[in-house]
């Protein structure tokens, strides 16, 4: 076996591609799962702020959902806070989680993800107002499940840790 410098394979290391997932940016996988499933995108700016203060409480993060379930033929002006209160209780937050495995069954048997702490505590917070949807993009099949739902099927639990320096 050839012995190569350090330096010399540190040339040959490229940078990895931009993913253009900066905050409050969602996965393509997440924007197609919403779509097929009938989600619409969470609002941006001060409609998704107006939303966080009603809904939230300041206990709500804004990157523990990726979308909304609105109520059918109900349109909400997140811009005006009085329209969300109006509807507030039958907005339902969905945290989306895909999968494109072949080994993952109809009913999401081996699948293996990660849920943050934002998440788990949005949805401690909003309770019966906050779903995961499993989504697996090559058969179509979903799940959407609350909180107590998903922790009654929970085989395997690994804490772990992420850190920015």
């Amino acid at each position: 076996m050839k012995r190569r410098s350090l330096k010399s394979m540190l040339g040959r290391i490229r940078p990895p591609r931009p993913t253009g997932q900066g905050p409050g940016r969602i996965r393509r996988a997440e924007q197609e799962a919403l779509a097929a499933l009938g989600f619409v995108p969470k609002p941006r700016a001060q409609e998704l702020d107006n939303l966080l203060e009603l809904a939230g409480g300041g206990q709500v993060e804004k990157k523990a959902f990726d979308g909304l379930l609105l109520p059918q033929g109900v349109a909400i002006d997140f811009g005006d806070k009085r329209s969300i209160r109006k509807h507030l209780r039958r907005i339902i937050f969905i945290e989306v989680k895909t999968t494109s495995r072949a080994n993952v069954d109809r009913n999401f048997r081996n699948y293996y993800f990660s849920v943050s702490e934002n998440e788990l505590a949005a949805a401690r917070f909003l309770g019966r107002n906050y779903r995961f949807a499993l989504f697996n993009r090559r058969t179509g099949d979903f799940l959407l499940l609350t909180l107590d739902q998903l922790l009654a099927r929970i085989r395997f639990w690994h804490v772990s840790h992420s850190v920015q320096l």
